[in-house]
């Protein structure tokens, strides 16, 4: 018996809905930086709950997608059963692989993140053979070239409109951009949006003009016609889905074109279910729930508008301080692509031609509006700039990054546009190293335990989370809400221009207790091999009061002396709650408990990573997320101003208690961050998959008692490094770092007879989550980035203060990517096959 088709349309969405979701954790699952921050620590209060139960998820789509193939005829049984008992063997395999740890692995993983696809397009496919055999028909493509061209060049007219204004209203309000800029990006958004349209439009009147001329069978014109749209889909999914993963190509590739080709083809065989008779061209087939007449049209127009709406004005402010690597964003971009053609072929001809006059006097607009501000530039420059030119290629991926669909274009192009070559070198050297599988290497700061010294001072460290130096009153007379870290940083060293070498949290952490470079696998084991830190605290004989997050719950190998803080933040009952570490708690709890042992003489090391400004965090207070306060001539996101200046409060708690109870002039304090955060800065929300001046800077304040200053020098305006920390704690207690290995930092406190190390020529820099990597001046002057994600490359002037790229001349890309390919390569060599100490 048929199921009724409104019961089987819920059926088949709901079980694709079901396939994908299971797809996308395995995907996730089977590379390593996804798990540990995703999976492992899920983030989320609803993803616990799906972790348990992905096997009963599987198993709804497992029947959801049996059901409707159910009333095939009986030739397709068959392929039924097949259909059926693969989803039940791959459920048990789930099942088993959860109740059984020992079956979990990366590899497993990443095979099982196929399955689901494959049930996928299996029940499509059943359906169009099932149609074949019936032989189901289906005319050839009908409908004159205008009928498709025309829609789709208004809908790009419309779309990109709507995406300019969006662009202009966020860009203007950054400042990052001067006007001449505006209007060539604004100029260039439009032409793209038109190409875009236009060239699919364009190859199908193409394959149609062939198909007639040439008499292919209707199913040959309509498999050239999912062909097509399969090809744009695997595109996409690979460029602009996948690119904010550390994917295997091979593996992007083939997943990308099986998901695809699988949504197409249940995209196709739902169609069909719908239109049974059969009386439709392919083309027109697809276009049958939009292109019909009466109510049903006007819910399609309503429903278009809506999203075009909800997806190009709300959604983005919505996701961008979640959404890190744009993922869903650029989903949104394709429904809206959708959408508005959607929109424009279920219009009445009148209203078709009103919104192409609407979109073409918009266009002719900003074309005149380009052309006389661009003359106005010419005329007003300086004279020293007589012969300047505006940047194209640097005003366009400025822009982009306030225009999400301009974005997922030039996503689209780039591989054609740009250099390959160097971009895959780039993406092979990265990854020589981040493989989880490759044996651990010694990274060693000194080669003995002799110490020149038998003072233990007390050690504090506090890495507040994507902590600003721009939003402390000691690097801006603007910020007035860190009263407390002023007091602190007015008797200690405050290093003016401190960075990162690893933006985000997944290797930054590590490389500070490492004091160096490290691999970028997460992680290879035992981290013993290259924990300097842990070292040096077992050498002193330390006592550890730390809140253990979720990193170093797997770097951390050694228990003794150990007090764990926050330990109701790890229970597996307050998986909500998981490593979400708050300073003021954390202080409480460290006093409390110093009191306790205050009979214990050993050193104290007190060790933290609050993480009360984490941008995942922040939009959970009372204020607007996209809320800013001005003071002088400095910009803050409220939100984090509000949350700052609590974690100022507690921290002002912490050192009244050091002194309180006489320990703080025999403490070695630092305070200091992991990496930055971008608030909207260049369009730029976050940390996780790019590199700039925001991400990259940290504060680094760091009270030395003065008995450990005496005979020591140091420059609070060279450039330090957060792998710096490590090193200048053992020069303090007596070891002396060995300089000769450059990737190892060095100690920011030099004894006055010391020579010190020559330093590097420059300071590679790199993402902890996307391969994106940079250099870094050794004077803290410029920062170059390759993102070999995305297929470009920014140059930062830091001495200038703005906060946006700067152009490059073919002779200077090719000087920096010389020299980044070859500190990579440094890095490659000591790990895989160069030296061990």
């Amino acid at each position: 018996m048929s199921m009724p088709f409104p019961l089987f349309l819920l059926a088949r969405i709901g079980s694709a809905v079901a396939l994908l979701a299971v797809a996308t954790y395995y995907l996730l699952a089977s590379i390593p930086f996804a798990y540990y921050h995703f999976l492992q620590f899920p983030h989320f209060v609803w993803m616990p709950v799906f972790i348990r139960l992905n096997a009963l998820i599987m198993l709804a789509g497992v029947v959801g997608s049996s059901l409707t193939v159910r009333d095939l005829p009986v030739p397709m049984k068959p392929a039924v059963r097949v259909l059926v008992s693969t989803g039940a063997l791959t459920v048990m395999w789930m099942a088993a692989m959860t109740c059984w740890p020992v079956l979990q692995s990366y590899e497993n993983a990443a095979l099982m993140a196929f399955v689901p696809i494959v049930l996928l397009g299996a029940a499509g496919g059943i359906d169009f053979a099932a149609l074949c055999q019936q032989r189901a028909r289906v005319r050839r493509l009908s409908a004159p070239v205008a009928d498709l061209i025309t829609p789709a060049a208004i809908a790009g007219g419309l779309v990109g409109c709507l995406y300019l204004l969006r662009g202009l209203i966020a860009a203007s309000g950054s400042q990052s951009l001067d006007r001449s800029q505006l209007v060539v990006a604004g100029v260039i958004t439009l032409t793209a949006h038109q190409v875009l349209f236009l060239t699919p439009a364009l190859l199908m009147a193409g394959l149609q003009a062939i198909a007639t001329r040439r008499s292919w069978s209707p199913w040959w014109e309509s498999l050239s016609l999912d062909g097509s749209v399969a090809i744009f889909l695997a595109w996409f999914i690979k460029r602009c889905l996948l690119t904010a993963l550390i994917l295997e190509d091979r593996r992007a590739a083939a997943l990308s074109v099986l998901l695809a080709v699988a949504l197409v083809i249940y995209w196709r065989s739902l169609l069909w279910r719908s239109v049974r008779t059969g009386h439709h061209g392919a083309f027109q087939q697809s276009l049958l729930p939009i292109a019909s007449t009466g109510r049903s049209r006007t819910v399609v127009v309503i429903m278009c508008v809506l999203l075009l709406a909800v997806g190009v004005g709300i959604v983005p402010d919505v996701l961008r301080l979640a959404d890190w690597g744009l993922t869903l964003q650029k989903l949104v971009v394709l429904a809206t692509w959708i959408g508005s053609f959607a929109l424009v072929v279920a219009l009445p001809q009148s209203w078709r031609r009103l919104t192409a006059g609407a979109a073409a006097l918009t266009i002719v607009v900003a074309l005149t509006l380009g052309a006389s501000v661009l003359r106005a530039y010419d005329d007003t420059r300086p004279a020293d700039h007589a012969g300047s030119t505006i940047d194209i290629e640097l005003a366009v991926e400025q822009y982009a990054t306030f225009d999400t669909s301009l974005l997922v274009i030039l996503d689209l192009v780039r591989p054609v546009l740009s250099d390959r070559s160097f971009f895959e070198t780039l993406r092979t050297v990265g990854d020589a190293t981040a493989d989880p599988s490759l044996r651990p290497v010694p990274l060693r700061l000194v080669q003995n335990n002799r110490t020149t010294s038998s003072y233990r001072p007390h050690i504090f460290v506090i890495v507040v989370d994507s902590l600003r130096p721009d939003y402390l009153s000691p690097y801006n007379e603007d910020v007035w809400f860190t009263p407390s870290i002023q007091a602190f940083a007015g008797d200690s060293i405050v290093f003016r221009h401190a960075f990162t070498q690893y933006a985000g949290t997944g290797l930054s952490q590590p490389a500070l207790w490492a004091g160096g470079l490290i691999q970028r696998a997460m992680y290879i084991k035992p981290f013993s091999a290259v924990d300097n830190l842990d070292r040096l605290l077992q050498m002193g004989g330390y006592r550890r009061y730390m809140s253990i997050d979720q990193i170093l719950s797997i770097i951390l190998e050694d228990d003794a002396n150990l007090t764990r803080l926050d330990t109701h933040l790890t229970h597996p009952d307050r998986e909500e709650q998981a490593y979400k570490f708050d300073i003021c708690a954390t202080v409480n709890e460290l006093t409390g408990r110093l009191d306790g042992d205050r009979n214990d003489r050993r050193p104290i090391f007190f060790y933290s990573q609050p993480q009360n400004l984490h941008i995942r965090l922040i939009p959970h207070s009372k204020y607007s997320s996209s809320e800013l306060v001005r003071r002088g001539s400095s910009q803050f996101f409220r939100p984090t101003v509000t949350t700052l200046g609590e974690v100022d409060r507690c921290f002002g708690n912490l050192i009244a208690y050091l002194k309180r109870t006489r320990m703080y002039d025999d403490s070695i304090i630092v305070l200091t961050s992991d990496h930055g955060d971008a608030y909207g800065e260049g369009g730029q929300w976050g940390h996780a998959f790019y590199l700039g001046p925001e991400t990259l800077r940290v504060p680094l304040i760091m009270h030395v008692p003065e008995r450990l200053r005496e005979g020591r020098t140091w420059d609070s305006e060279n450039t330090a490094l957060l792998s710096d920390v490590t090193p200048t704690l053992y020069d303090l207690l007596g070891y002396t770092p060995q300089v000769t290995n450059d990737l190892l930092g060095q100690p920011l406190l030099r004894r006055v007879d010391d020579q010190g190390h020559a330093g590097r020529d420059n300071y590679l820099v790199q993402s902890s989550y996307g391969r994106v990597f940079g250099l870094l001046n050794p004077h803290g002057e410029w920062l170059y980035v390759a993102d070999a994600n995305h297929l470009s490359e920014q140059f930062f002037d830091l001495r200038s203060g703005k906060r946006r790229g700067t152009a490059l001349t073919p002779a200077e890309r090719i000087k920096y990517r010389k020299w980044l390919l070859a500190d990579i390569s440094r890095l490659n060599s000591y790990y895989t096959s160069g030296s061990r100490e």
